[in-house]
């Protein structure tokens, strides 16, 4: 597994975050509350997990 710095993982996260909204506020979308694009969820869990671990997602979404 790779090992990203914090800062270098904060970038990479608010570079998504922004961009999502920008996508948001040109196609006239409202803003979902869990500001993320579609597929970053599962990026985080191939990149952060191993295979057969066990993911839990507490917010059931």
């Amino acid at each position: 597994m790779w090992n990203l710095g914090g800062k270098i993982f904060f970038k990479m996260t608010k570079s998504l975050i922004i961009t999502y909204m920008r996508g948001c506020k040109e196609a006239g979308i409202k803003l979902h509350p869990a500001r993320f694009l579609r597929g970053f969820p599962e990026f985080l869990i191939k990149f952060l997990a191993d295979e057969n671990d066990i993911v839990l997602d507490p917010f059931a979404g």
